[in-house]
């Protein structure tokens, strides 16, 4: 899929913006529009191939909020944790290098997103984000700070306090 769209893919962005929503799961298409479940698992195939949506996990896919100038489109940090450990019921807070950068104790700025969390582990990427997802007992979450990012999605940083505990640590 070059630049174009087929019917079915500019009806997703169209029932998606209807309805206000950014993460799509697998069987939405379905209701929405009447697909059938190879039609719908074609349209998410081509969108998120060609990067006009992001896949956060089998069957769950995050979709802009307009149709992306350019034909590619990523999520930025925030969408991408909120949709995959939110899909989970879970909490997360950044930490790490993106907290030390935050607070300005490195100039350094990280490639990859490091964030503490009780639900999973291990490396993923959503769209252009590359995430380090550390999972740690409910009891080590806490000490955060709230941002709003560009997009308008919150994001949760460990606080300056916790970003010092936790380098000692």
């Amino acid at each position: 899929m070059k630049n174009r769209m087929g019917k079915l893919e500019r009806q997703l962005f169209a029932a998606a913006q209807a309805r206000g929503v950014e993460v799509v799961r697998q069987g939405d298409l379905r209701d929405w529009l009447r697909l059938s479940p190879t039609q719908e698992s074609g349209v998410f195939h081509r969108l998120a191939a060609a990067g006009w949506i992001a896949r956060v996990r089998r069957g769950l896919y995050l979709v802009p909020p307009k149709l992306p100038l350019g034909g590619k489109w990523s999520p930025d940090e925030a969408q991408a944790l909120n949709a995959l450990i939110g899909d989970k019921g879970g909490h997360y807070q950044v930490c790490g290098p993106n907290a030390f950068q935050r607070y300005g104790f490195d100039g350094q700025i990280p490639t990859r997103v490091f964030a503490y969390n009780n639900r999973l582990s291990g490396e993923r990427k959503i769209g252009g984000v590359n995430l380090r997802l550390i999972k740690v007992a409910d009891a080590r979450l806490g000490g955060t700070d709230t941002v709003m990012t560009a997009s308008g999605a919150e994001l949760v940083y460990s606080s300056m306090a916790r970003t010092l505990v936790d380098a000692v640590d």
